[in-house]
């Protein structure tokens, strides 16, 4: 925006400049007329011949050449002919050629900054995407792995007291069963009572694949 305006106010200066610098040329000069007899002056501008002639012949024929002098186009179309107009038209092609260096820059270095900016941000939020999944995964390693670690513990503790417990059932029972009384006099009560305990002691203390004991 601040290109547009600079140009803007350079084209109606230096169009307003050029327009009265070219105008003055065309501007009623009289010469001597060579086939006059009497050696009149005439007026040459009524008759637009000659080199008197401008190609301005408006403000627009000056916004036009303004516009393309400062641009740095140059068509060649429209070129002044006085020495204020030339004047004109040096300054009108250097303030053009100096608008160029010093707003050109000025968008490039606003472009790449936005550019770094949105880069920036970008980074910014993949890196901060990245940090938090990297937390939560080490919460849930940690939390799962403390878990895991007391669930280990437990099954260890339970298979070491069932193994305890397993070897006193079968120091019990054999100790039971050497204890048992003789079979010569005992009642059918009492048989029968060792019987069983035979029975359901058997397994425990043979395996699971013995077979049982039974009395003949």
């Amino acid at each position: 925006m601040l290109m547009g305006v600079f140009v803007a106010l350079g084209t109606l200066l230096f169009s307003t400049l050029i327009f009265f610098c070219e105008k003055s040329r065309s501007g009623g000069e009289t010469h001597l007329a060579p086939t006059a007899p009497d050696k009149k002056k005439v007026d040459c501008s009524k008759c637009q011949k000659g080199d008197t002639d401008s190609k301005f012949n408006s403000m627009f024929d000056g916004f036009w050449w303004s516009l393309v002098t400062m641009t740095t186009v140059g068509y060649g179309d429209l070129v002044p002919q006085t020495s204020s107009g030339r004047i004109v038209g040096s300054a009108c092609a250097l303030s053009g050629l100096l608008l160029i260096a010093f707003t050109v820059p000025i968008l490039v270095n606003h472009f790449m900054l936005y550019y770094s900016h949105s880069q920036i941000v970008h980074v910014s939020r993949n890196s901060v995407q990245e940090y938090a999944t990297k937390a939560l995964l080490a919460k849930v390693n940690s939390f799962a792995g403390g878990k895991v670690k007391k669930m280990k513990k437990l099954v260890s503790e339970g298979a070491s007291q069932a193994t305890h417990s397993q070897k006193l059932g079968k120091a019990y029972w054999k100790k039971r069963l050497h204890l048992r009384p003789a079979r010569d006099g005992e009642d059918a009560a009492a048989s029968k009572q060792r019987r069983a305990c035979a029975r359901h002691s058997q397994p425990l203390l043979a395996g699971p694949g013995a077979p049982a004991e039974t009395d003949l």
